[in-house]
């Protein structure tokens, strides 16, 4: 019974962190509810912060809004860059590159990074 109690009260609070954790935000970090985030979603320029096309590669920078910082009590993380590849069937150094951030002017830098990278090429790949 005790290991059952345990297990239990383990249960509780990582549902009690990712509850708190959980949260909605629009792209000036106010938290929101539900619906309104949902509403928001289906607005893609809302949804867009910054994109580009350098030769093969596509790199974009949303807004999510989704707190995707789930097991910690830091500034929410509702931005992510990615840098995607017109053909899937090719990986290379920045295959799964993502990023996430806690604002716009993070996310905006962050993609820049993401650009400078690209156009850098790390001496791997021929743009």
């Amino acid at each position: 019974m005790e290991y059952l109690d345990k297990m239990e009260k383990i249960n509780n609070k990582i549902k009690e962190q990712i509850s708190r954790s959980t949260q909605y935000f629009d792209r000036n970090g106010n938290r929101l509810q539900l619906m309104d985030w949902a509403k928001k979603c289906e607005d893609d320029e809302y949804r867009k912060v910054k994109q580009d096309k350098i030769g093969k590669y596509f790199i974009s920078t949303i807004w999510f809004g989704l707190n995707m910082n789930f097991f910690s009590n830091q500034e929410p993380l509702i931005f992510e860059t990615m840098i995607f590849l017109d053909d899937d069937d090719q990986l290379d150094e920045f295959y799964l590159y993502q990023e996430e951030y806690s604002t716009e002017q993070q996310a905006l830098e962050g993609h820049e990074r993401a650009v400078k990278l690209v156009r850098d090429g790390n001496g791997k790949t021929n743009l």
